[in-house]
């Protein structure tokens, strides 16, 4: 995550006064909410006792970590305040287990044995790069500001969180198989959230972020409820719609949720990270058995990541990043296994999905009961040298769901168009003018996406300044808006 660590102050600071962002009248009324936060007071002597009994891997391997780092301090602290410490997080802790309407199920990778992050580690993730050194005394600041704050996004943004969620959840259909629910899900927080990279350029350059809560771009609502947020906001959004998406695992038979104890190694979604010289995080997840990463965050910005061409914008979204291997993974960031956090090395091994129908598509997915629509281009983009892309080859194409037979409905570079049972249209004259002119606005203003959307029994896709609409009953092609008139 660009930028973070720079001020490891001004980011304690946004984050203990989150609460005093939030107005008066809405403290007045989150008061009395029924959504209220349950009583999370944990003491120091319960806190230990807990830890000791070592029923709780995480909550005992945060009491160790404690001491160890403790040992390390410049300035130690006192047994007493070592142990509020650990009371404090199993606060924070007790918060997350009691609301996973609202914050899911904890993941393995802050727990797991098998990865370098830690629970205190999850927790610096959202102050630090990691070339600051972080006290002890600082970490327990942190965690009560991530309580408070916590808090006072489930009181004040809890209904548009669930809101969200059950928008997205909309878009599943009962016929998708678990591949494709986890591929619109991807789609959907993708075209909903927006990357922040101003928040980590200014961050970067020192400039003030004071008065921009951080702390909520690195977390679901951030990403759902802002629509804003940096890599660890994307991850951990992704991680909860998928596990919303998928009851029989992650909820038991009166709808309420399990625990983690009770998911066990049923488990599908994790976390895993980039180490350096950014820290990057994205997910890992489980399909048919086999474990797969998912970037969504990479995906939303390719056309800035990879091609260099232009900020992020809407209407481009690739699949590259969706259901990749760790071998994939280490040649499209020229990565080394030293420098990859994961605990799939070794299962993230399937390729099946390399040249899956969806990896070249660069646009959002839409669909109905009978196809998948997109646009998809004809040259491989993967290919393509950084900054140089002006190839405008494209196809609008449905993709029969069941018999997954594919029908260019419009081919850009000949103007040729069909109907959805694939009878011939003939050649449309102002798709082809348009075409024409794209290749010269795509050499002026590199990354332009042609992209398309499913409305109420129509295509609407645009081509240069114009928005054009097809009607999928007739095929036939009309002028819908255009700009700059």
């Amino acid at each position: 995550m660009k930028g973070y660590g720079k001020r490891i102050s001004a980011w304690i600071l946004a984050i203990l006064l989150t609460v005093n962002m939030i107005s008066p009248d809405v403290w007045a009324e989150t008061e009395t909410s029924e959504k209220q936060t349950s009583d999370i007071e944990i003491s120091a002597e319960a806190a230990v006792e807990e830890a000791k009994k070592g029923d709780d891997e995480g909550l005992a391997a945060v009491y160790e970590e404690l001491q160890e780092r403790n040992e390390e301090e410049e300035d130690p602290l006192s047994d007493d305040e070592l142990n509020e410490v650990l009371a404090h997080y199993a606060q924070l802790q007790k918060l997350f287990e009691e609301n996973p309407d609202y914050l899911g199920i904890a993941v393995p990778f802050f727990l797991d044995k098998q990865t370098e992050e830690t629970p205190l580690g999850a927790i610096e993730a959202v102050i630090v790069d990691g070339s600051d050194e972080i006290t002890l005394e600082v970490l327990d600041q942190t965690i009560l500001g991530m309580i408070q704050s916590l808090q006072a996004y489930i009181q004040y943004y809890g209904d548009q969180l669930l809101a969200v969620r059950d928008q997205a959840l909309a878009t599943l259909a009962d016929d998708m198989s678990d591949m494709e629910k986890c591929l619109v899900l991807h789609d959907f927080l993708a075209n909903w959230c927006e990357f922040d990279v101003a928040y980590l350029e200014a961050d970067e350059l020192g400039l003030d972020n004071s008065n921009v809560d951080g702390f909520m771009k690195s977390t679901v609502f951030g990403a759902l409820v802002d629509r804003s947020a940096v890599c660890i906001g994307y991850a951990s959004a992704y991680a909860y719609l998928v596990q919303c998406a998928f009851p029989a695992i992650y909820e038991n038979a009166d709808g309420t949720w399990k625990t983690r104890e009770e998911i066990g190694d049923d488990y599908m979604i994790d976390i895993a990270k980039i180490k350096s010289p950014e820290r990057h995080y994205f997910n890992a997840v489980k399909l048919d058995g086999q474990w797969y990463y998912v970037d969504t965050n990479f995906d939303d910005i390719m056309v800035q990541h990879k091609q260099g061409v232009r900020v992020e914008s809407e209407g481009n979204l690739h699949h590259i990043y969706f259901l990749y291997s760790h071998e994939k993974m280490l040649k499209l960031e020229y990565n080394t296994d030293d420098n990859i956090d994961t605990a799939y090395k070794e299962l993230c091994t399937d390729d099946s999905y390399e040249n899956a129908w969806f990896r070249t598509i660069n646009t959002p997915i839409s669909y109905d009961e009978d196809n998948w629509y997109f646009v998809r281009g004809q040259v491989d983009t993967r290919k393509k040298p950084a900054g140089t892309y002006v190839d405008k080859e494209d196809q609008m194409i449905a993709r029969n769901r069941k018999t997954d037979e594919e029908t260019v409905l419009i081919d850009y570079k000949t103007g040729q168009v069909k109907g959805l049972d694939g009878t011939e249209l003939g050649e449309d004259s102002e798709i082809l003018n348009e075409y024409q002119a794209d290749l010269i606005y795509n050499r002026i203003y590199a990354g332009l996406q042609h992209t398309l959307c499913l409305y109420d029994g129509k295509i609407y896709f645009n081509m240069g300044n114009k928005v054009f609409c097809y009607d999928m009953d007739s095929g036939k092609i009309s002028l819908f808006k255009e700009y700059n008139q």
